[in-house]
């Protein structure tokens, strides 16, 4: 027909489509004056979209790119569609025959991550488990039912955090790889990283900080400390991912509401005063200055000041105390050397 685009214009395109990775991305418009806006549909996706089906154009599409497999998961979890029979065997065969170790490890992080970053990941995981492809990451990670519960708690606690609207940035991937990795070591861990050729802060953050990060996590299972300011200073070393991990996977709901209220609370402290303030009390600018605002900010956590004037009355006779002691040292050392 006169509207019709040139032949050799048409199948440019075609192949240009036959190139995407299922048929529901295949769809194209004309934008040509005389044709403008009439749908191009070569690969039945219109079909496809009405049947909420994910399916690859062709039987090779796995060989070109195995990194299909997991954006099929992605996009059939975003979308509520299901993988198509033929594609999901493909998937199955994929793996069998390895195709994607040959993938990159950077390549495979990218594909996790954009899963780990959905709204709720869990039932994308979940597949990921059902096609073998967890093993990637590495062949110890496996999924049952109690790392599942801890998924949906993981999304639970990033959902809450998130609607705190505190406007600080953090990886919300990291939080459900760490419940991935839970149960292994360092030596597994660091191994994990290097295969998904991750960033050596990330390699440092998974097999060191986060075993530090449970042992802060048992010991206030063990003992919760009474002063607000001791789990603020025992919390406050960590990096957000990490405190929100211990939210995941503490079995006390004691911890659970001491780290809610780290974030909601404790993070939030602000004192009145400042070094000016300081300055004006006679009080020599130096080291002192840091130890009484953090001593002063303490006592505004743990409810014991309110009010400006609390704060300079508490830092005068706190700076008065350190500076006793560490006159009467002074003259302890010089009695000593006499």
């Amino acid at each position: 027909s006169p509207a019709a685009l040139p032949t050799v214009e048409m199948s440019s395109i075609k192949l240009d489509l036959f190139r995407r990775d299922f048929t529901i991305n295949t769809l194209a418009i004309q934008l040509s004056p005389k044709s403008f806006g009439t749908l191009i549909d070569f690969f039945s996706a219109q079909r496809d979209i009405k049947e909420k089906v994910i399916r690859i154009l062709h039987n090779l599409s796995l060989v070109e790119d195995p990194t299909r497999g997991f954006r099929a998961i992605r996009f059939e979890q975003r979308f509520g569609f299901s993988i198509g029979k033929l594609t999901s065997s493909l998937i199955k065969n994929a793996v069998k025959m390895d195709f994607f170790k040959k993938l990159s490890g950077r390549r495979v992080f990218m594909e996790l991550r954009q899963i780990f970053e959905e709204e709720n990941p869990t039932p994308a995981i979940i597949r990921l488990s059902d096609y073998n492809l967890l093993q990637f990451i590495h062949p110890s990670v496996t999924i049952n039912k109690k790392t599942i519960d801890l998924l949906n708690t993981a999304h639970k606690v990033i959902t809450w955090y998130d609607l705190l609207f505190l406007e600080e940035y953090y990886n919300k991937w990291a939080i459900y790889l760490l419940v991935l990795i839970r149960h292994c070591d360092a030596e597994t861990s660091q191994e994990i990283c290097r295969n998904l050729e991750l960033a050596p802060r990330y390699l440092k953050f998974f097999s060191a900080e986060r075993f530090e990060a449970e042992k802060c996590m048992y010991g206030l299972e063990r003992k919760l400390p009474v002063r607000k300011s001791t789990i603020f200073k025992q919390l406050n070393v960590f990096k957000t991912e990490l405190i929100l991990y211990m939210m995941v996977v503490t079995k006390q709901k004691q911890v659970e509401k001491a780290i809610s209220n780290y974030f909601t609370n404790l993070q939030q402290v602000q004192i009145l005063i400042k070094g000016k303030d300081l300055i004006q009390m006679g009080i020599p600018q130096g080291p002192l200055f840091s130890k009484i605002l953090d001593a002063v900010r303490d006592e505004r956590m743990n409810g014991k000041i309110k009010t400006k004037k609390d704060e300079l009355e508490f830092a005068k006779k706190f700076s008065e105390s350190l500076i006793k002691k560490a006159d009467s040292l002074i003259e302890k050392s010089e009695k000593q050397l006499s």
